[in-house]
């Protein structure tokens, strides 16, 4: 659904707190917005694309950073791929892709280990803040 200025919007729903949040990215791909439902004024949300790092503001939490981790061969998309046996998440959807991943001979980008599947996983892996 469009935002308030025309750009693409999608709104979230918190059970924690009970609000409903909506995030619009803006033309230029560097800033998010985010209106709270409860009638709170529009709070920012920078985006840094070089490394991907979303920082979230509000009135409850003072910040809020979530590193999501990237692709270890591209460094370019989120992870949604683990590896198996050795089990490290660390391929995007277009690195995890028979052709792609047949070039690096089927062992771990991470541990080097053979690998015997590729799997794909749903929802977001986020690194530990240091």
């Amino acid at each position: 659904f469009p935002g308030r200025n025309g750009s693409p919007s999608q709104t979230y729903f918190s059970q924690e707190t009970g609000r409903t949040s909506s995030l619009s990215l803006s033309d230029n791909s560097t800033e998010f917005t985010r209106e709270v439902g409860n009638g709170h004024r529009p709070q920012n949300v920078k985006h840094v694309a070089k490394d991907d790092t979303l920082v979230f503001s509000d009135e409850k939490n003072n910040s809020l950073i979530r590193k999501i981790a990237m692709c270890v061969i591209c460094h370019e998309k989120a992870v949604t791929h683990v590896l198996i046996p050795c089990g490290h998440p660390c391929l995007c959807e277009t690195c995890a892709a028979p052709s792609q991943f047949q070039m690096m001979e089927w062992s771990c980008p991470v541990a080097g280990c053979p690998v015997n599947a590729v799997m794909r996983f749903h929802g977001t892996l986020v690194e530990a803040e240091e």
